[in-house]
């Protein structure tokens, strides 16, 4: 393993005090949600899926087994991507930073599972740059995500509402 990749991904992992601990409570949620498998799986959609529920077409072959540790590098950088993705979702630097922990925590998650999909929700894109709860609320709801998903946009919901 690369010594200096393993040196970031711990950096990463560590504990930045109160500016980012809605990042640590996040990915928590959001391996929750994944679950961990080190040998690879089809998952909802019969997309061969690996680790915390990385694609294994992102890879020229898919790894097996997968260990913890690598697993552990891989969710935090595309992690990161999801904050910068549920970033852009938003619109603009300034509203990001007026979220509450919880939004920021349910807009990564959705990142992280849609990947870029999450643009296609328009109406809750709206809602979330006009500060209109019941109506992200009511657009979660209204999509095939919320249908297809199982449990997490329920419980994602109940976050939201706090």
């Amino acid at each position: 393993m690369n010594k200096t990749l393993l040196a970031f991904a711990l950096f990463l992992s560590l504990p930045c005090g109160s500016l980012c601990a809605w990042q640590l409570d996040g990915q928590k949620v959001t391996q929750g949600f994944e679950g961990f498998s080190s040998t690879p799986y089809y998952d909802t959609r019969g997309i061969l899926t690996v680790g915390y529920g990385f694609n294994c077409n992102r890879f020229k072959k898919c790894p097996s087994p997968m260990t913890r540790l690598q697993a552990q590098i891989l969710f935090l950088s595309i992690y990161e991507d999801s904050i910068s993705r549920a970033k852009r979702f938003t619109g603009s630097r300034e509203l990001w930073q007026t979220l509450l922990d919880n939004e920021k925590i349910v807009l990564t998650d959705m990142a992280y599972n849609l990947g870029n999909r999450l643009f296609k929700f328009r109406k809750l894109q709206h809602a979330t740059r006009t500060r209109n709860q019941y109506q992200q609320i009511k657009e979660m709801k209204n999509s095939n995500w919320y249908k297809q998903t199982g449990n997490r946009p329920k419980q994602l919901i109940q976050l939201l509402k706090g």
